[in-house]
C-alpha cells in the first residue's frame, strides 16, 4: 500500500515550504476556449533542461505543449500558425524535456519573452470541460 507524500510536488527542494516548480496548477477550461498559457522565467543563454509534465484529469481530453515568444499568444489563441521554441505531440499525458536556444531564424526575431501554453483537444466525442494538471520545472 502507497502512502500519499507528505509534501506532494515539492521536487527536490530542500526547503519544503519552497516548490522546484515554475508552474504546478491544475486548472479547468471550458470547451470554448481551450488554452491556457503562462510566461515563464527562462534564460535562453544558459544551457539549461526544462521539464514539462501534464496530465488530463478530464475523460477524453489530449494535451499539447508549446514554448512560444510571449507575442506570438495572440495568433496561438486565434489557431494561426505560430513561431515555437518546443512543441509536443498530443496525448493525455506529457513527459518532456527540453532546452530553451532563442537561436531565431530571419525574418523573425522577438525580444527573449516565452510562455509556456497548453492546449486541450478533445479525443472522441466532447467532453463538458477540459481538466488538466501541469508542472513546469528546472532539471
Amino acid at each position: 500500500m502507497s502512502q500519499k507524500p507528505d509534501n506532494p510536488g515539492n521536487g527536490k527542494g530542500s526547503n519544503p515550504d519552497e516548490s522546484d516548480y515554475q508552474i504546478d496548477e491544475t486548472i479547468t477550461l471550458s470547451t470554448d476556449d481551450p488554452v491556457e498559457y503562462w510566461d515563464i522565467d527562462v534564460d535562453p543563454d544558459k544551457e539549461e533542461k526544462w521539464v514539462i509534465r501534464a496530465i488530463a484529469r478530464s475523460p477524453r481530453t489530449k494535451l499539447r505543449a508549446f514554448i512560444l515568444p510571449k507575442e506570438e499568444v495572440k495568433h496561438f489563441k486565434e489557431g494561426e500558425n505560430v513561431w515555437w521554441e518546443f512543441r509536443s505531440g498530443s496525448k493525455s499525458k506529457l513527459k518532456e524535456s527540453t532546452t530553451i536556444s532563442n537561436d531565431d531564424e530571419e525574418p523573425y526575431f522577438h525580444d527573449g519573452d516565452y510562455v509556456l501554453a497548453i492546449k486541450a483537444e478533445k479525443n472522441g466525442s466532447m467532453p463538458d470541460e477540459f481538466k488538466f494538471s501541469v508542472k513546469f520545472r528546472r532539471e
